[in-house]
């Protein structure tokens, strides 16, 4: 299961993101993403998705990321 969020500032800007992946009830993924000052955009913008294979892919900043067996990448798009 994939779970991400983002913590608002007062006025509504983003502040960071958190995403957090599961395996059944067990956390194995927890990250907390800045919001990127350069980057006019949302920390995650809100997908997710999780493979059959077990690869987890998301949207972060300006781009794609991905969480697979113990390995975070992330792609600019």
């Amino acid at each position: 299961m994939f779970l991400g969020f983002e913590q608002p500032q007062g006025d509504g800007s983003p502040a960071y993101g958190r995403v957090l992946i599961f395996n059944g009830t067990e956390v194995i993924f927890d990250k907390m993403f800045s919001y990127d000052p350069e980057c006019l955009c949302y920390v995650i913008p809100g997908w997710g998705r999780i493979s059959k294979d077990g690869y987890t892919t998301f949207g972060l900043y300006m781009g794609t990321a991905t969480y697979c067996n113990g390995t975070f990448t992330y792609e600019k798009g």
